[in-house]
């Protein structure tokens, strides 16, 4: 849930959950991804964004995503890209 996401970007950051709350929109996409993007004129500090990016990295998310100014992690229902095939065919 989305709110299982706020928790943990609380416990990360340091914050308690009324804060993300203030500072993050947090939201499901259609993809089943949870979104969190920063609520307009609020600016992370440089370390508490690495932390962000940290955690999305963790949770088996993307860095921070410029283009939505929001960072995303795959939720349950999340449609995860199948893995691209490494396997080499052997030369005769």
């Amino acid at each position: 849930m989305p709110s299982d996401f706020a928790k943990e970007i609380a416990k990360s950051l340091g914050m308690t959950e009324k804060w993300v709350d203030e500072w993050f929109d947090i939201e499901e996409d259609k993809q089943g991804y949870f979104v969190a993007k920063l609520k307009p004129k609020k600016f992370l500090a440089r370390e508490q964004f690495r932390t962000m990016c940290a955690l999305v990295r963790d949770l088996g998310g993307e860095n921070y995503l410029e283009g939505m100014k929001a960072w995303k992690v795959p939720g349950p229902y999340a449609k995860k890209s199948k893995p691209a095939d490494t396997t080499s065919t052997p030369r005769p």
